[in-house]
């Protein structure tokens, strides 16, 4: 199964992303934790060819990680996790 990446505009967000499987697979968001080396293909990148046979699995970006980024940083903890959360809800939602 070939993992290719795309990008896709949101809610304001430009969003560059991973995925496998077929366009017209059930969508399924895969989370992933932060820390030193923490991104969405390290903890994801050998599960996502065999969910992708399935599903059309795609490793979320978080922001401030992997290849996202905001323009203003967040002003306090409250504020990036509201950033995050507006962020996936726009995902998931055009998807």
């Amino acid at each position: 199964m070939q993992v290719a990446g795309s990008r896709l505009k949101t809610g304001g967000f430009e969003t560059f992303y991973h995925h496998a499987g077929a366009a017209d697979a059930t969508p399924v968001v895969l989370l992933h934790g932060s820390g030193p080396g923490a991104n969405a293909m390290s903890n994801w990148v050998h599960a996502l060819p065999f969910l992708g046979e399935r599903y059309r699995a795609m490793p979320n970006l978080q922001i401030g990680l992997d290849l996202l980024a905001l323009d203003v940083p967040p002003e306090s903890v409250g504020a990036a996790g509201d950033a995050i959360a507006r962020h996936m809800t726009s995902l998931v939602e055009e998807l």
